[in-house]
């Protein structure tokens, strides 16, 4: 009886193949369809070796194989000698059930094994993680040493003496406990922080809540996702805090972030000012007042510096510094010629935030009239004259004569300013008594600016 190895020849390719079992002195091969024996030669130990060729297109199944013998030795039959097979089909319905740095890859075994008896699967997750081999009875392998949120393309192949099958893939994310924040900043408050935070990887698996720890404390603040921030009370004002955050999912709590930079909760503070009216003329004086207080008691801070900075659209600023009374007031005065914006600004201390408020001071040109006076009657045939001067100086802009009525104006007459500020309207008007006012227009660095009106006649 003789044997022959390999057992299984596969379709389309050519094997290196040897017969044993009876001593050969030498072996002519008989012909099977679709499988061509070359290179035919007896060995020292009597073994018959060749090379067989298996036509693509050969029958799979088993074949047997009779060896004549030349000499005393008479034949050997190989009885279910060697199969002609292809590689399996490839296994179909991959799926990826994943652990903590671990996945469990299911399939079902292939509906065609090429002719040739299974012999194990093996699946490669690819990316340096270790193969697994199991046997042809198992159809699920459990895949270790994953990366949490990496993701994996999990490949299944069967194998039979004919060689492997074509991959079946399947990707999948390799979960397990959530990466740390890598930003975390703490805006202060009055006996709080409200911690902001971002940047943590949810490695495979929802991101559930957010564990807040302030140094100095052991009671840490859970926040419930998707919330990217949490405000930390209880706080002693004008100490220091730093904090670090850790998220959370499914597969547990994963590391802390690296400790943020410190804030310091401070009592929060109000800065009132009490500005002058919505308009002002040029030259006229400004009363500023205001208290400081802290915001959540309403207690004052006296002795404070409250620095009150004057900012004109034309000229430079002016910085005045001032202290706070017994009751938190400040005061001051000035005389604006230009539209003016005043910040007042209390910079804090160790336990108390710093506030500022600011506003601006809308100042109109001054106008001035000096004839004809109010309530005087012109003759039928003069010529009005209005006289005045504008300041700030505004020379070459144009002044107008405007009617009143029912509160509108009516341009009746225009002058230039001259280069000292003077202006002169002449004008003719028709019979009739006439309230008028003399304005000139906005422009950089003052709003509009009127004259009183006054009141004539012609006759």
């Amino acid at each position: 009886k003789a044997s022959m190895s390999p057992a299984a020849l596969k379709q389309g390719a050519t094997s290196e193949v040897t017969i044993t079992g009876t001593d050969f002195d030498a072996a002519p091969l008989p012909a099977i369809a679709g499988v061509e024996f070359a290179d035919v030669a007896v060995d020292d130990d009597g073994n018959i070796t060749a090379t067989a060729t298996v036509a693509a297109n050969a029958a799979r199944g088993v074949r047997n194989l009779t060896v004549t013998n030349t000499g005393d030795s008479g034949f050997g039959t190989c009885v279910g000698c060697f199969a002609i097979s292809s590689v399996p089909m490839p296994p179909s319905g991959v799926t990826v059930t994943q652990g903590d740095g671990s996945a469990v890859v299911s399939w079902t075994a292939p509906t065609d094994d090429g002719g040739s008896p299974l012999t194990g699967y093996t699946v490669d997750a690819g990316q340096g993680v270790s193969k697994v081999s199991v046997a042809a009875d198992q159809t699920s392998a459990t895949v270790s040493g994953l990366k949490p949120g990496t993701t994996y393309t999990f490949k299944v192949v069967a194998q039979n003496a004919a060689g492997d099958s074509a991959p079946a893939t399947v990707q999948s994310v390799a979960v397990g406990a959530p990466s740390a924040p890598t930003t975390v900043t703490g805006a202060p408050g009055e006996g709080r922080v409200v911690v902001s935070f971002s940047g943590a990887n949810a490695n495979g698996r929802t991101i559930t809540s957010y564990t807040i720890r302030t140094s100095g404390s052991t009671n840490d603040l859970v926040v419930p996702a998707p919330a990217a921030s949490g405000t930390v009370t209880g706080l002693t004002n004008g100490t220091s805090y730093s904090f670090t955050v850790a998220a959370t999912n499914a597969s547990g709590t994963g590391a802390f972030s690296t400790v943020s930079a410190t804030a310091t909760p401070k009592y929060a503070t109000s800065l009132t000012s009490v500005p002058s009216p919505a308009r002002i003329t040029a030259g006229s004086r400004v009363q500023l007042a205001g208290v400081l207080k802290r915001t959540g008691t309403g207690a004052a801070i006296p002795g404070a510096t409250v620095q009150l900075t004057l900012t004109p659209e034309i000229g430079a600023s002016v910085t005045r510094t001032l202290t706070t009374s017994a009751s938190g007031g400040w005061s001051d005065s000035f005389v604006p010629a230009y539209n003016t914006t005043v910040r007042a600004r209390f910079n804090g201390t160790a336990d108390e935030a710093a506030v500022t408020t600011a506003f601006k001071e809308a100042v109109g040109a001054r106008v001035t009239r000096s004839a004809p006076a109010s309530g005087s009657v012109s003759a039928a045939s003069s010529t009005m004259t209005v006289r005045g001067s504008i300041w700030p100086n505004k020379a070459g802009r144009t002044v107008g004569l405007y009617s009143v009525v029912n509160g509108s104006l009516r341009l009746v007459g225009t002058a230039v300013v001259a280069s000292n500020g003077s202006y002169t309207v002449n004008v003719r008007l028709p019979r009739g008594n006439y309230r008028l006012q003399v304005g000139i227009g906005a422009t950089r660095g003052n709003v509009a600016g009127y004259s009183p009106a006054f009141t004539v006649g012609r006759r």
